[in-house]
């Protein structure tokens, strides 16, 4: 069930990330994707600890896209 839906999500997550930089090694950890959502989090529970799981959501997809536009940015150079 869901344990399924989690392990496709994340192997998907993976193939796009591979077909976007090139690279047959990159993953969402190698590029610090992970971190990113995480600090992401962080700051919309600093903003308000009692923010709806869609602020918290949003704020993660935010902090791994920036993460993730800043190192394709970093990489093309």
């Amino acid at each position: 069930g869901v344990a399924a839906a989690a392990g496709a999500m994340l192997a998907a997550a993976g193939f796009v990330i591979q077909r976007i930089t090139g690279n047959p090694l990159a993953s969402p950890e190698v590029l610090g994707v992970g971190t990113g959502a995480g600090a992401g989090l962080t700051a919309v529970l600093m903003i308000s600890a009692t923010a709806g799981t869609g602020w918290q959501l949003a704020g993660s997809v935010f902090g791994s896209l920036t993460v993730l536009i800043a190192m394709l940015a970093i990489a093309a150079r």
